[in-house]
């Protein structure tokens, strides 16, 4: 039998129990990204979460982010 390798995707969402959704009517925007990442680094610390969905405007219109702890 052939090994697996770890999903390492949900091994990082089992660490990151808590969910935040943005949604917005228009576009993110490169600003609106930056704005974003520096507020969840003072939530949670650099490492503390991610974003899993929403990075392309055409495809969805929020931004679904993980955290360790609720903020």
């Amino acid at each position: 039998m052939a090994r697996r390798s770890p999903n390492s995707h949900q091994s990082r969402m089992r660490e990151l129990p808590h969910v935040a959704r943005l949604h917005r009517a228009e576009p993110f925007r490169l600003a609106d990204n930056a704005e974003l990442e520096a507020a969840a680094d003072r939530i949670a610390g650099p490492k503390g979460w991610e974003t899993v969905a929403g990075w392309s405007p055409s495809d969805v219109d929020f931004k679904l982010i993980h955290f360790a702890t609720k903020g």
